[in-house]
């Protein structure tokens, strides 16, 4: 649109299968549209990217999200643990239009769980 900075647009990535994150991937949202099964989204490799890196994960099709970490590392801290290697969106009829955003601190994944009132996301 005539006016617009293109710099203010999200980049927006389906997935239907499991995914790697990668370092290029920094501010994309990604969703599981179209999935007919579980996907899982592993986050990138720590020592590849820099403080303040981030994304977002949204679900859209009504199937399993898993947001993990690389390696198990405990290195996500989420609602209620400071120490988690995953979160998981599977709860029957409480997926569709969970949302999370992690960032990396240098530290920990910061994430961020955008869910509504009646939906309980499974942390590890």
């Amino acid at each position: 649109m005539p006016g617009l900075n293109p710099d203010t647009y999200r980049t927006i990535s389906a997935k239907t299968a499991s995914y790697s994150v990668r370092p290029e991937d920094i501010g994309k949202i990604f969703t599981n549209r179209g999935a007919g099964g579980a996907v899982t989204f592993t986050l990138p490799t720590v020592s590849t990217i820099a403080a303040g890196w981030w994304c977002e994960f949204f679900v859209v099709a009504d199937q399993n999200v898993v947001i993990a970490s690389q390696g198990s590392s405990d290195n996500i801290v989420t609602f209620n643990d400071a120490g988690a290697d995953s979160i998981t969106i599977s709860t029957a009829g409480e997926i569709i239009g969970a949302s999370v955003r992690v960032i990396w601190d240098g530290t920990s994944w910061l994430a961020q769980l955008m869910v509504h009132e009646t939906q309980t996301p499974t942390i590890a």
